[in-house]
């Protein structure tokens, strides 16, 4: 018996995914999102639309302030929408940390794929910021 999809049983921000967007369900195998608390998963559709925007994505930009705080991306264009530049809804404090990775999109370096992973820690004297996940590492794929 094939259990629920991902797409029916996750918290999903800013929206749930389109039924034509593959999620990668087994790497969530053993984790229920319906009991571990509120960890949305959040997506974003960067390259856009059958990936019309990829070709003018210059840089991604993971931020990073004891916990991941958000990732934008950016693009040689203002003709992508602003929904495309940003997943996350963090707001500057000054004291993060920035992590820039330049993309060749102009020249022909397709990213179509970005997996962060995250550490938990649980306990009763663990600081709320690192329950949220502590950046453990950040991949993008070609």
């Amino acid at each position: 018996m094939r259990s629920k999809s991902l797409r029916d049983t996750a918290l999903w921000y800013p929206n749930i995914p389109e039924p034509g967007l593959c999620l990668n369900d087994d790497y969530f195998t053993g984790e229920d999102p319906s009991t571990v608390g509120y960890r949305p998963l959040c997506w974003n559709l960067f390259g856009g639309p059958g990936g019309i925007h990829l070709r003018s994505l210059t840089d991604i930009f993971v931020t990073c302030l004891g916990s991941l705080r958000g990732i934008e991306f950016g693009y040689n264009t203002d003709e992508v929408p602003a929904e495309r530049r940003k997943l996350g809804r963090y707001k500057s404090s000054g004291y993060e940390q920035i992590i820039r990775f330049p993309i060749d999109g102009p020249g022909g370096e397709i990213i179509e794929a970005v997996e962060v992973d995250l550490k938990y820690a649980y306990g009763e004297h663990v600081h709320s910021v690192y329950k949220q996940g502590k950046l453990r590492s950040f991949k993008a794929s070609q």
